[in-house]
């Protein structure tokens, strides 16, 4: 059974992993993991690009690039 939240730390910054991961202590209801996205989708070309949203949108119901990108965190209720 997958865990209701879902606490994702920006890629590298293991300071803000670390504390999270401390701070949830054996919190049960939270999974914390590292951003694993490799690389912007609008760097492809754009056939794909649209291939990809397309399944994004099915797989993905909230997009947390700004909040990584300003806050270097995002929390996500699933």
């Amino acid at each position: 059974m997958s865990k209701p939240f879902l606490f994702v730390i920006a890629r590298g910054d293991s300071k803000r992993h670390e504390l999270a991961m401390k701070h949830s202590g054996d919190e049960s209801a939270v999974e914390i993991v590292y951003d694993r996205r490799a690389s912007d989708r609008r760097t492809r070309r754009a056939a794909q690009v649209l291939e990809d949203e397309r399944r994004r949108r099915k797989r993905r119901g909230v997009d947390i690039s700004q909040d990584l990108s300003l806050t270097g965190w995002a929390y996500i209720r699933r």
